[in-house]
């Protein structure tokens, strides 16, 4: 059994027809991996906004809780008043 050692051009061909097609596929897998990074440095920053919007959302309802408070309080005392008023009124 012999080995034939002699080259052609279609194996030279094939050869670096294979290693360019590896390369591509590696410069596209980068990319997407480029792609993929950048979309979730997006996502944290977006993240982050929403964290920062709804922080301030928070501090909206306690506020309105309190104003909230601060009616029923008030409420109450002009009942009470108007509840003076009337005992007034009868003497």
């Amino acid at each position: 059994m012999s080995i034939d050692y002699s080259i052609n051009i279609v194996g030279v061909a094939q050869i670096v027809a294979m290693i360019v097609g590896g390369l591509m596929v590696l410069a596209t897998l980068k990319m997407d991996v480029n792609t993929l990074k950048d979309g979730a440095k997006a996502l944290k920053d977006d993240f982050v906004a929403m964290q920062s919007e709804i922080k301030k959302l928070s501090e909206i309802l306690v506020n309105l809780a309190d104003i909230r408070g601060d009616i029923k309080a008030l409420s109450t005392r002009v009942a009470a008043t108007e509840q003076d008023i009337r005992e007034l009124r009868q003497k």
